[in-house]
């Protein structure tokens, strides 16, 4: 693997654990190694729509590469490239549900610090039903989490308000604001 001496400012897509950022590669402070570089390296070459799995460290970390047709991957990842019969999309849900938790808790070889192979990764159990329900269950999924992201900024907001209500009432209160009403009452 391109240790940081083999970045370069701009080139070919060198990804680590700290770009898988939810579903998407987040691509501010993105490392780059040369073309020169990548076609030395004989493993880790990511292509669009593939998955990347965080191995070391952040374990389950999953993202869906959507943004380089060809990349690198740094050694704390695995790359999963799904054929015809799974879409990435459900695939990416699979690693966010609790059935993966109990995979990844399974297969955890880490002491110190949470690990898993390539190996081990191959070893989980995957449910895989037709491209068909796989369909339905990422749109069941992608509904209900659209409903859940819209109450959570409901909450944000309610709770922002009502902490902006709090400061407004302690400073009415502490500057005798609230005894003056009180008093003319």
């Amino acid at each position: 693997y391109p240790n940081k001496n083999a970045r370069v400012e701009s080139g070919v897509a060198f990804i680590n654990a700290g770009h898988l950022d939810n579903d998407l590669l987040n691509i501010r402070d993105m490392d780059f190694i040369s073309e020169e570089r990548f076609n030395l390296l004989a493993a880790g070459k990511v292509e669009l729509d593939d998955l990347l799995f965080c191995l070391r460290g952040s374990l389950g970390k999953v993202a869906i590469n959507d943004k380089f047709f060809k990349g690198a991957i740094a050694s704390s990842l695995a790359i999963l490239r799904v054929n015809t019969k799974v879409l990435p999309k459900y695939l990416y849900y699979y690693f966010l549900s609790p059935l993966a938790a109990a995979e990844i808790k399974k297969h955890d070889n880490g002491t110190a610090q949470p690990n898993l192979s390539a190996a081990n990764l191959r070893q989980f159990e995957v449910p895989i039903p037709t491209i068909e329900q796989q369909k339905v269950v990422i749109d069941f999924l992608e509904s209900e989490l659209s409903k859940t992201i819209q109450a959570t900024q409901t909450f944000d907001s309610l709770f922002s308000k009502a902490s902006n209500m709090r400061r407004s009432l302690l400073h009415s209160a502490f500057t005798g604001q609230l005894t003056k009403e009180v008093v003319s009452v």
